[in-house]
């Protein structure tokens, strides 16, 4: 028997052997308490390197995670994310050193960006014997551009029904959200009506 409950916390807990029905004339039983000890998860330490700082556009680029602890670490998985909590991707700690139980593991994710400043983060999932660990932002400018599509809706103002409201609507193909200015020009008297940055 033991005084450990189900699922229990760190701490130590003695084990208690009772003879029960256990006999026997030639011979003598002897019975020793043992001890559960559970201890607190492994700390972990977790770096990024990129396998460049600056890229252009459609560029692969490697990010590659090193996470430290002070026992053999077993395998897990890593998360990468931009400082907009975009979530990146995903990696296993796979391969030579997770697999010899080495105290430095790696996991690498390639990938490609969209142009843009990034600021990338790789997280350390933890396992239930080793603890989450986040590494400190590594920047990434890609350099280049991006398809765009632009679309453009009029209606009445709703003030003056003699004006209108142009509404343009910019999707770009990549994780972050088009920048810049729009222009707004009347073709047919080749006339701007002014330009404005977009939002949202």
């Amino acid at each position: 028997t033991s005084n450990a409950p189900p699922n229990p916390p760190e701490g130590s807990y003695v084990i208690t052997i009772t003879p029960g029905t256990l006999a026997a004339t030639n011979y003598t039983f002897t019975f020793i308490n043992a001890f559960l000890d559970i201890l607190p998860p492994s700390g972990t330490q977790t770096t990024l390197a990129l396998s460049t700082a600056t890229a252009t556009n459609q560029q692969t680029v490697n990010l590659t995670a090193t996470v430290t602890t002070i026992e053999p670490l077993v395998p897990g998985s890593v998360t990468f994310t931009d400082s907009n909590g975009h979530v990146l991707g995903h990696a296993g700690i796979v391969g030579e050193y997770a697999a010899y139980g080495y105290n430095t593991s790696t996991a690498t994710l390639s990938r490609k960006f969209a142009p843009g400043q990034y600021q990338i983060t790789a997280t350390y999932d933890g396992t239930p014997g080793y603890t989450t660990s986040s590494s400190s932002p590594q920047g990434l400018t890609v350099t280049g551009t991006q398809p765009t599509f632009t679309t453009l809706a009029a209606q009445a103002n709703a003030t003056n029904p003699a004006n209108s409201d142009l509404t343009a609507s910019v999707l770009g193909l990549g994780t972050q959200a088009p920048s810049g200015t729009v222009s707004f020009t009347d073709v047919t008297a080749s006339t701007s009506l002014g330009s404005v940055a977009p939002s949202g």
